[in-house]
């Protein structure tokens, strides 16, 4: 049977919000194995095999948006490490 194409989006319409709900579902599951901290985008890729390609510009142009919905801070990136604490544990781990 042939679909007409409003019956065809709504179908799409009805899938999109399924993997939307389900990566919703996957990043609140991973925080919570991991002490409420959520997955990054790698992380998240690796545990869940869902890729980048399916979110990102689908449903959030960035993952810390998926996040915030999620329910979450969105991680922040570690600053620059000081140099000299650096040299000086890497000088300890030598004598």
């Amino acid at each position: 049977m042939k679909m007409d194409k409003a019956t065809l989006t709504s179908l799409q319409m009805g899938e999109d919000r399924d993997m939307r709900d389900l990566i919703l579902r996957e990043i609140r599951g991973l925080a919570a194995r991991n002490s409420s901290q959520p997955p990054g985008k790698q992380a998240f890729t690796r545990a869940t095999g869902i890729t980048e390609g399916k979110w990102s510009g689908v449903f959030w142009a960035r993952w810390s948006d998926a996040l915030a919905e999620a329910g979450f801070a969105p991680n922040t990136l570690q600053g620059r490490s000081d140099s000299m604490d650096i040299l000086l544990k890497v000088a300890g781990f030598c004598l």
